[in-house]
């Protein structure tokens, strides 16, 4: 018998809605576009196994109404394939240990349902519906109907203790109970991999307690790719795969989220933070919708009760914690409801290095940062080429706070229709090339309760590094003052504050100033820095 093919990526689904504006800086640089990149099928789906059983030549009774997991558990031995027919099969619960080169896949051709015959209760560790530890490890091609009830469900656990694990083309149908994850898939040992491909969750769990779509455990040290999956509605977080960065438990394996829809999750739709990390190419949306793919929704997005509090909401979509040096590239994210921290949010315990690159993010009737950058001591980020467009938010496109100094914004545009464009803490630093900032409110806001405008607690410097003009328009709305002798450019007192216009004879110029900045406009060849 052949071995099924694994599943190729499919090109992410794009959203936009985005409006054309007029920019402060002039780039004249065009959009860089991000292809789409091939998925290298899972190491296992070329292997062989000794023996390939059919599960409908060793069960009598495969068409009738006694579960299949009795069968399962007998033939499922070390290099063994067992394939599952096409059809209604009732399921217990399935545990496995100690496997070696061993695969739960559907026949050639077939797509078999998989229903639970026994309440979550009842199953192993209260949860657990299939659950099989050991090396090498296949699971595939199966729908799994959890519509009789949220008791009726449970979690697929794929542990790869050594080599390889990977889930294929499964599709959940029904809400898993508010307390029990979709998956939990790890490979523990360095060089091992794991893949999760097209596995989709689009009725999510019931709300009100904490469950995740997909777990990644701190014991994973080897590489996970999760690609083109479609995961909605969990009360605790689409992918929750940040513990393996954990300073103190995790044993740092990488995680890559490639494709996919992820759509009104609590909490975030990816939550990583090891080093290497990788999310591209994904879509993440919070809207004013309560339909699933079978069920309809109590509420759009899923209440989390958590710490002793109820009815917790954050809609972030991606949450970057621990760890440091994660690329986000080529994502698009569009916020239409929802409140939280920011829909890209690197926590305190984040170091630097991160990239988010050749993203778009829309922010509408959401009480959320696009970007946001909490304190801490780790060094900036490099924000290029993103999109940030929208009509609300919580007061600005990119917050940057106290101890992110050395985050570089190129390449981007900001045109909101409320709220400032960059808001800085002091102790934080920016560097700013080519980018466009159109905001009702100020280009750059110092969030400084202490701040007075008779001093000059911060520094600007513009520097030229190309051949170009050299042109700059700066408005400050307190008192600016130049570090140095001025060629060909002018410093001069305005209604709202202070001004400098000019072209740039010298390779650089420094200011102190006061207030915040209402107007920055600097050609592509001025690259600026700013001090808080």
């Amino acid at each position: 018998m052949e071995r099924r093919n694994l599943l190729k990526a499919a090109g992410a689904v794009g959203i936009t809605s985005f409006l054309a504006g007029c920019s402060l800086f002039d780039s004249g640089s065009d959009r860089t576009e991000t292809s789409q990149s091939e998925t290298t099928p899972s190491r296992l789906s070329g292997s062989e196994f000794e023996t390939v059983v059919k599960l409908e030549d060793v069960s009598a009774d495969i068409e009738g109404d006694e579960p299949i997991d009795t069968a399962i558990d007998s033939h499922l031995t070390d290099g063994t394939l067992v394939t599952v027919p096409g059809g209604r099969h009732r399921i217990g619960s399935i545990t496995k240990r100690d496997m070696s080169n061993v695969g739960l896949v559907a026949a050639d051709g077939a797509t078999p349902t998989l229903v639970p015959d026994r309440p979550v209760s009842e199953l192993t560790d209260d949860e657990l519906l299939v659950n099989i530890r050991g090396s090498d490890i296949l699971f595939g091609g199966f729908d799994l109907d959890f519509t009789r009830g949220s008791d009726y469900g449970g979690r697929v656990q794929l542990i790869a203790e050594s080599g390889d694990v990977s889930v294929f083309d499964v599709t959940t149908k029904g809400q898993l109970a508010g307390n029990v994850d979709g998956y939990r898939v790890e490979a523990h040992s360095v060089d091992g991999v794991a893949t999760v491909d097209n596995v989709n969750m689009r009725d999510g769990a019931v709300e009100g307690q904490s469950a995740t779509g997909i777990f990644v455990g701190p014991s994973h040290a080897g590489e996970i790719h999760i690609r083109n999956c479609d995961i909605w509605h969990f009360p605790s977080k689409g992918i929750y795969a940040s513990n393996p960065a954990h300073p103190d438990v995790g044993e740092g394996g990488t995680v890559h989220v490639e494709g996919g829809l992820y759509k009104n999750n609590n909490d975030c739709d990816v939550r990583v933070g090891s080093a290497g990390s990788t999310v591209k190419n994904i879509v993440s949306v919070k809207q004013d919708t309560r339909q699933g793919e079978t069920v309809t929704w109590e509420n759009p997005i899923p209440r989390r009760h958590w710490d002793g509090r109820s009815n917790v909401i954050q809609t972030r979509s991606i949450r970057l914690k621990h760890g440091q040096d994660v690329l986000i590239e080529g994502c698009e994210f569009v916020h239409d409801i929802g409140q939280g921290a920011g829909a890209i949010t690197g926590e305190s315990t984040h170091g630097g290095g991160t990239t988010i690159r050749d993203c778009r993010i829309s922010v509408n009737d959401a009480e959320i940062y696009p970007i946001l950058l909490k304190d801490g001591s780790g060094d900036g980020f490099e924000i290029e080429n993103v999109t940030i467009t929208g009509t609300g938010g919580r007061g600005a496109a990119i917050r940057v706070e106290n101890g992110r100094d050395a985050t570089t914004i190129r390449n981007c545009r900001i045109e909101t229709e409320s709220g400032d464009g960059i808001q800085m803490e002091p102790g934080s630093g920016i560097t700013m090339a080519a980018t466009e900032v159109s905001v009702p409110g100020e280009c750059i806001t110092i969030d400084d309760a202490d701040r007075s405008l008779s001093e000059l607690p911060y520094t600007i410097e513009l520097e030229r590094v190309d051949d170009g003009p050299g042109e700059l328009s700066l408005l400050v709305t307190g008192d600016l003052q130049s570090l140095g002798t001025l060629s060909n450019v002018s410093l001069s007192p305005s209604s709202v504050g202070t001004q400098v216009i000019g072209t740039m004879d010298d390779a650089t110029v420094r200011f102190e100033f006061s207030g915040d900045i209402r107007r920055l406009s600097a050609d592509s060849s001025v690259v600026v820095s700013i001090e808080t």
